[in-house]
């Protein structure tokens, strides 16, 4: 355990200014990744790229996905995230924190950084990284590591920044991660040029009404709040709020009038037995842990190259300090 807290430590992720806002529980362990759940989310890619190609005639190069296991170890997607560029970085810190703990790298997924080296195919990566984003940016940096010992070139940086590697930097060597409106203009203007993109500018892709309309036994049935709503228990979604903000189940007290809304039938989730290393550094065990697993899809290989996994006593699963955060490791 000491040897994880000091790495964490030394990336300035756990110093003491820092902490608070970005503490979770440690845990030893990894999470089980069934081969049928493998199998049924590489031919939820197939399902994916063609629902967002049939929307917008392009994909992302890789994409996030929500997923939780029900009561009956079924997987469900709860969100597709496909412009969420910030979540690559922590899925490499806790693969690197798996292996500290003493698990073996055949078991664990071979890593979006792998997918991006042939994507980029010699190419140099840059990554912007708008100052909105700045609570992420030690996500950023995991990754840009990674790739770096890939020999992969890498850089990132806020609107200013941005816009002065871009003016400096060729089309025919340099790929851009994803190409955000920043509202900073010489950045945008930068961006606007004829750049190789890996995940397009779609507002869809990272819209929780993409959910609608998406055929797969995977999917809970989502439909917009304006229609009447057919079960008893579900979730209601803000489209406008991101990840857990704006989520209401149906027993909770919310004005649905504050933005455009879908409501997904309520998954009742499975519980599960974990351990995490509590204050005093002791292993402690005990039952009743949701969680929620965040998979990396690379949707040009048609493969699952990331799983992390986050873990709460509670309905909502969410990163806090009361999370416990681990990679996922195949069967």
């Amino acid at each position: 355990m000491e040897k994880v807290v000091s790495f964490l430590k030394s990336t300035g992720m756990w110093a003491p200014e820092n902490r608070a806002k970005y503490d979770f529980l440690l845990s030893p362990e990894t999470f089980q990744i069934q081969k049928h759940w493998e199998d049924q989310l590489a031919r939820f890619t197939e399902t994916l790229r063609e629902h967002f190609t049939k929307k917008t005639s392009t994909f992302p190069a890789l994409c996030k996905v929500d997923v939780m296991v029900d009561q009956n170890g079924d997987l469900k997607v709860a969100e597709i995230d496909g412009l969420n560029k910030r979540a690559l970085g922590y899925a490499i810190l806790q693969r690197r924190i798996a292996l500290m703990f003493g698990h073996g790298q055949e078991k664990l997924f071979p890593g979006n950084e792998h997918s991006l080296k042939q994507m980029l195919d010699g190419k140099q990566l840059f990554i912007v990284a708008p100052g909105r984003e700045k609570y992420y940016r030690f996500g950023f940096d995991f990754l840009a590591d990674a790739l770096r010992t890939l020999g992969v070139q890498v850089a990132w940086g806020h609107e200013k920044a941005t816009a002065h590697f871009l003016r400096e930097a060729s089309p025919e060597q340099v790929v851009l991660l994803d190409s955000p409106t920043t509202g900073h203009q010489k950045c945008d203007e930068q961006l606007a040029r004829g750049w190789k993109v890996l995940i397009p500018n779609q507002p869809f892709f990272s819209s929780k009404t993409n959910l609608v309309g998406l055929e797969s036994p995977l999917v809970p049935r989502t439909l917009p709040a304006s229609l009447p709503i057919p079960f008893d228990q579900y979730v209601t979604k803000h489209t406008d709020r991101s990840g857990c903000k704006g989520v209401y189940f149906h027993d909770e007290t919310h004005d649905m009038n504050l933005g455009e809304c879908i409501v997904q039938e309520l998954v009742e989730a499975g519980e599960f037995e974990l351990s995490h290393f509590d204050q005093t550094g002791q292993l402690v065990k005990s039952p009743g842990w949701n969680v929620r697993l965040i998979v990396t899809l690379d949707m040009v290989a048609n493969q699952i190259v990331d799983v992390d996994v986050t873990a709460c006593k509670g309905r909502l699963v969410h990163g806090t300090a009361e999370s416990i955060q681990i990679a996922g490791a195949r069967e």
